[in-house]
């Protein structure tokens, strides 16, 4: 991973602003109790059995374009099992020692390996990134943040008698004008929809968070951030009304600021849908390693190789006429092109993007008839687990 991690730093400098998505997803191996080590990932189901499993909080790189550049950190772990529910004295942990502290960590994690010389980037986090500590390291480091909020804040200078929150201020604010946006629906996350939003912006200062004395490891201060505030018009009945509260660092002094910032947040799917790739193509739950150890580092390099699908189906989707040298080796396209062609001679110059993939489908079962339409993740996984075998044979016969 640490190479990885490199490379993903180094394909970044060719961009002037990047995005550093954080999410998290939970690993279920409940099917495989003969596995040691598992953690508690949830219970479910009427008889309130513990589903056993591993937890993945992973931070992807993406262009502002969309285009997945590579994982910048990954952390995997297995929860402590406990009897019943958390206890009293969780919410008196120091931070540190809280799940939650995950996105901080992914945050210094990403700065570091970043360096201050690098391109600007903007980390974007769920609802559940909503942290008070996370913004204020933000601030602390420098670090540009786009996160969307869960709660209503109390602002700096509210009194008892007067309290004014996020959402208060934001309703007395004129509205800055109406815009569409294209979003997942609500039945199918890769379908998209038009939704009419109204805008509003602002800058805030949110009053610092009470906080049990033992979970306040430093001294926290009040925070001052923007807010962007996204009000859906009249949406469809069969889909939830868009109310999104950004809280960014970044600038927003106007509308194109602030449609540029949403944006950005736009492509904070791209994150599930490379969990996708890991579990419903890759199929990493299927694994059946006997410790939790060893599931780990499977994972690692199995969110690597999930990168590269993800990273060849995107290109497809988005330049199918583009070089294949763009995701594949030419080890790789040659002894594709040779294996799929019945031929020892590969041609000088190499297939498009859209060819190498159909092909990689096909080695994986993909039947490529013209209302297939495009091959699914599934058929690119068995077909480059494939690939493989075949490249390092071709590779074994041309240094002979």
């Amino acid at each position: 991973m640490e190479s990885h991690l490199i490379n993903t730093a180094e394909r970044a400098k060719e961009f002037p602003i990047v995005l550093a998505i954080e999410d998290t997803t939970y690993l279920n191996y409940t099917h495989h109790p003969e596995t040691k080590g598992l953690g508690l990932v949830s219970k479910t189901g009427t008889s309130n059995k513990d589903v056993l499993g591993l937890v993945m909080h992973t931070t992807m790189m993406v262009t502002t374009e969309g285009l997945p550049l590579g994982l910048i950190d990954q952390d995997i772990w297995a929860r402590k099992r406990t009897n019943g529910r958390k206890s009293r004295l969780y919410k008196n942990q120091p931070f540190e020692e809280k799940e939650s502290f995950k996105w901080v960590k992914s945050l210094n994690a990403t700065s570091e390996i970043l360096g201050p010389s690098n391109p600007t980037v903007v980390t974007v986090g769920d609802r559940e990134c909503d942290i008070y500590e996370f913004l204020s390291k933000g601030r602390d480091l420098g670090a540009f943040y786009l996160v969307r909020s869960s709660n209503d804040r109390i602002l700096e200078g509210s009194s008892k008698l007067d309290t004014n929150t996020m959402v208060k201020t934001l309703k007395n604010m004129p509205s800055k004008g109406l815009v569409e946006i294209e979003v997942p629906t609500k039945k199918n996350k890769n379908l998209l929809r038009t939704a009419v939003i109204d805008i509003r912006y602002c800058e805030i200062e949110l009053r610092l968070p009470k906080r049990y004395p033992m979970a306040q490891s430093e001294k926290l201060s009040s925070v001052k951030t923007n807010v962007i505030w996204l009000s859906e018009q009249n949406p469809p009945k069969s889909e939830d009304q868009i109310n999104w509260r950004l809280l960014t660092n970044t600038p927003v002094n106007s509308l194109e600021d602030a449609l540029e910032k949403v944006s950005w947040y736009c492509h904070r799917w791209s994150i599930e849908n490379f969990h996708r790739v890991l579990k419903s193509g890759c199929r990493v739950q299927d694994c059946r390693l006997s410790t939790a150890d060893r599931l780990e580092k499977y994972l690692t390099l199995m969110s690597v190789v999930a990168w590269r699908i993800y990273l060849m189906v995107h290109i497809n989707r988005h330049a199918p006429d583009d070089s294949c040298e763009e995701v594949l080796t030419k080890d790789e396209w040659k002894a594709l092109y040779c294996r799929v062609k019945k031929t020892n001679k590969p041609p000088d110059k190499p297939p498009t993007l859209r060819e190498v993939i159909h092909w990689i489908a096909q080695l994986g079962g993909f039947l490529s008839r013209k209302s297939d339409g495009e091959p699914g993740m599934t058929t690119i996984w068995r077909g480059w687990q494939r690939l493989q075998d075949i490249t390092a044979t071709w590779v074994i016969l041309q240094s002979g």
